[in-house]
């Protein structure tokens, strides 16, 4: 059922009340949750047990070291490419190691 937000006399976008997941399972033979897709292609879902945010998750690992893991573990492209997102997840680990050495300084 849709419901109509109003904030300080502005008009928001009616908005649809949560459906569980179940049900809209039910409606829709092909919904996933949002971590059970990805947004711009396969590389990360393709014969993988999770996606870099759930490690980054399950680690509590910084924003540095959460993108250190996506280049990390994408497996895109040829071997010029590969070799770029390890150059990529080099940087966010240099990154990481500079944010800690000047808190600690």
């Amino acid at each position: 059922m849709a419901s109509t937000k109003y904030a300080e006399g502005m008009f928001a976008t009616p908005t649809l009340d949560r459906l569980e997941e179940e049900e809209l399972k039910k409606i829709d033979k092909t919904f996933r949750s949002p971590s059970e897709r990805q947004v711009g292609g396969d590389h990360y879902l393709v014969d993988k047990a999770c996606q870099p945010f759930q490690i980054a998750r399950a680690y509590n690992l910084s924003a540095e070291l959460c993108t250190a893991v996506k280049y990390v573990v994408r497996n895109k492209g040829g071997v010029d490419k590969k070799i770029e997102d390890l150059n990529k997840a080099i940087h966010c680990i240099q990154l990481e190691i500079e944010e800690l050495e000047n808190a600690s300084s």
